[in-house]
């Protein structure tokens, strides 16, 4: 096997070097719902002779506004590297339950957050033009996130309020996207970038805690136990009937996905060094 000398090899890397560029921008979008997850019996109306009507209850907790920043390594032409940072700060969804002459009313509100890290590869067109389109496709990687689910019951005999908050664990997604680069002539460096995106993935908590226990304006939380309070989701676990419930311990419950597929568009601006 011939080995390929030193001098080339180096001469590659300088050539790479000297023709690579790295732009750096930040960008404000919105993420709409993709691939849904319907909730049965979500919406429902209870009147006073029995008769219910019933909604399906559609939610996903990729929707909301993301706020990010990007870095883009290599040539004007051709494949790039691209490197983002988005933090989505999810919309409430609420599922309603309503009793008829306000007899009482039941409220749950979700809402999500998630930060996003996103490599990808970029290929982009036209690099002498003043509009450069572009598509990128990349694995995304969510941290710190985290979903909460806030129960609010009020009727004519009290009130009730509760908050569970589901969180630690990293979603591995898919996202791809197209968007179009803009370049004023007169400013080379400044460039305007719109991007439709979208990404496929779910988020599997591994616990949950409540976070807050009123009853009729009181703080009950402490009197909660740690069975009662925090909850560990596992993919397999074993029951006992024959053991009691050790009250000290964390309940354990089964992993549920949380879908947070969207389809969304983002604008921003960039400097290209």
């Amino acid at each position: 096997m011939k080995k390929i000398p030193l001098f080339l090899i180096l001469f590659s890397l300088n050539q790479i070097t000297l023709h690579s560029q790295v732009r750096f921008g930040i960008n404000l979008g919105y993420n709409t719902p993709w691939a849904q997850t319907s909730m049965t019996d979500g919406n429902i109306i209870i009147y006073s002779n029995g008769v219910r009507d019933i909604e399906v209850f559609d939610f996903s907790f990729g929707k909301g506004y993301e706020y990010g920043a990007f870095l883009t390594f290599g040539g004007n032409d051709g494949l790039q590297f691209n490197m983002k940072f988005s933090f989505l700060d999810g919309t409430v969804n609420t599922q309603s339950l309503i009793f008829e002459n306000n007899q009482g009313v039941n409220l749950v509100k979700y809402e999500s957050q998630m930060l996003w890290i996103n490599p990808s590869i970029k290929f982009q067109l036209n690099s002498k033009r003043k509009f450069r389109p572009f598509i990128n496709i990349g694995p995304s990687v969510g941290l710190l996130g985290k979903i909460s689910r806030k129960e609010d019951f009020q009727s004519n005999n009290g009130q009730f309020e509760t908050k569970i908050v589901y969180s630690s664990s990293m979603p591995i997604a898919i996202t791809s996207g197209l968007g179009i680069e803009y370049h004023p002539p007169k400013n080379a460096n400044f460039f305007i970038t719109l991007n439709l995106q979208n990404t496929s993935g779910s988020y599997y908590p591994t616990r949950g805690e409540v976070t807050s226990y009123v009853i009729d304006g009181t703080d009950l939380l402490n009197t909660l136990t740690e069975s009662q309070r925090k909850i560990f989701y596992k993919r397999k676990y074993t029951v006992n009937p024959n053991v009691p419930t050790d009250q000290n311990k964390p309940k354990l419950a089964q992993r549920v996905p949380y879908p947070f597929s969207s389809f969304g568009f983002s604008l921003g601006i960039g400097y290209k060094f």
